[in-house]
């Protein structure tokens, strides 16, 4: 008989709470509020994707410019482990899972295409079932014409291979500067110098690379690009047309053998007629 009732009253509790409103509000508010966190979360791991890819883009680029020049001349494993060695070092995200690289050259078209995919673990899109956020980046590299490197430094040890010092301002219009040393100061811009060019790329390290402003972007740890004066001999040549020549003002020369080397100072502003300087 006790059981009975109790089980009555039970009942008549449970039959109450269809009209029973005073818990809605919190039970509404709860309900919406797991989107909303949801959302919140997305935002987060999009964020850092948003990062990864961005630092996995420029690892792209940098690696098909570095490439392009010697891809011709290596077969398609060579590549593919060049611009692997090349984008790991400058690709810096251990978060990333499952990278892989790849490279194409194409003969036709002169271009160089590296790709890159990946993924990374998310925070908090998991409790929607999406564990990882996969990433990828693309840059294709197209070689426009030879000669590119106007300035190249060959030393492959030296610590100031390439120097601009001082208050000099160095302007290369359309071309870049390459620097072969392995030195961690094998390009060093100094004092209140200035450097300009397409872009630089450089075996070893900059000193004072705030000072380099560039289109295609400085590099470092990228590839020795090839002396494309190897197999050229040096043309002849006799006498001297000027010794020690100093320049601090503005000033047209002549071609001509130039012994003791070339200074030019600051303030100078010299204009090269076209033709052939030996410098001895």
């Amino acid at each position: 008989m006790k059981t009975t009732r109790f089980v009555a009253r039970v009942g008549s509790r449970f039959y109450g709470l269809k009209d029973d409103e005073s818990g809605n509000v919190a039970v509404i508010f709860a309900l919406a509020l797991l989107p909303v966190v949801g959302l919140v979360g997305a935002s987060v791991d999009y964020s850092h994707g948003n990062a990864v890819k961005a630092s996995m883009q420029a690892a792209a680029d940098a690696t098909a410019l570095n490439l392009l020049k010697s891809a011709a001349s290596l077969n398609d494993t060579q590549l593919t482990q060049a611009a692997t060695d090349s984008f790991n070092t400058q690709f810096q995200r251990p978060e990333t899972q499952g990278l892989q690289i790849s490279a194409q050259y194409s003969t036709e078209a002169r271009s160089l295409t590296v790709t890159s995919a990946g993924s990374i673990k998310t925070d908090f899109m998991g409790v929607m079932g999406f564990s990882t956020l996969k990433i990828g980046a693309r840059a294709v590299a197209v070689l426009k014409g030879e000669g590119t490197a106007c300035v190249l430094a060959l030393n492959k040890t030296a610590s100031g291979a390439a120097v601009a010092q001082g208050s000099t301002t160095v302007n290369l219009t359309g071309c870049s500067l390459y620097d072969n040393s392995t030195n961690a100061s094998a390009l060093t811009v100094g004092g209140s110098a200035k450097l300009t060019a397409l872009s630089v790329g450089v075996v070893g390290g900059i000193s004072g690379g705030a000072a380099i402003t560039t289109t295609a972007g400085v590099m470092t740890g990228v590839l020795p690009v090839e002396d494309p004066y190897a197999k050229l001999a040096i043309p002849f040549y006799s006498g001297c047309d000027g010794h020690n020549f100093t320049a601090k003002t503005k000033v047209t020369i002549n071609p001509g053998v130039y012994c003791g080397g070339m200074k030019l100072n600051a303030g100078a502003e010299v204009t090269l007629n076209a033709g052939v300087y030996t410098i001895d």
